[in-house]
């Protein structure tokens, strides 16, 4: 009886977890200013200031998440919220401009030989003209987060970084 009570007690705060969106392991993923995947938009404003941009918009499902979202954008990092089921953490960042760091030492405008002494090969995807791209995957608990790095073929460097919660 108490090893059920117990179980029962493990479920309850397991399912509390994933309704606050806490429910993935995310501490080894790259962050930007220890703003990542899962951060709120509080801990988002302390880590980086209040953004230069506020937009509120509805994510019809092409891309992570589905319903309501909310995007900051710092110039040249957007960090993307999703605001549905009692969720209002960052699912998705994305970077453009070199000034933007992230933790494992990458950003934009490091070189192909750079990202693969730091991550490896990775596996590469789509290809589109002068542009191609490189995908990483960090497992999280029941999921993964991507790592996709954008890279101009011609120089061989990356153009843009996304970070995304992948759900499958």
């Amino acid at each position: 009886m108490v090893f059920r009570k117990l179980l029962l007690i493990v479920a309850l705060l397991t399912s509390a977890d994933v309704l606050a969106g806490r429910q993935f392991d995310i501490s080894h993923v790259p962050t930007v200013k220890g703003v990542g995947l899962g951060s709120s938009k509080t801990a988002t404003i302390k880590s980086l200031g209040m953004p230069q941009k506020v937009t509120a918009d509805w994510n019809d499902g092409t891309i992570v998440g589905y319903g309501a979202r909310t995007i900051y954008d710092y110039g040249g990092l957007s960090v993307i919220f999703q605001e549905n089921q009692g969720c209002d953490s960052a699912l998705t960042l994305v970077i453009s401009r070199p000034q933007w760091v992230l933790s494992n030492g990458l950003k934009v405008g490091s070189m192909d030989s750079e990202i693969v002494k730091t991550l490896g090969e990775g596996k590469p995807q789509a290809e589109a003209g002068r542009k191609f791209e490189r995908w990483y995957s960090f497992p999280t608990v029941g999921d993964y987060a991507e790592l996709i790095l954008v890279f101009d073929r011609k120089g061989g460097h990356v153009t843009e970084i996304r970070i995304d919660e992948d759900f499958d």
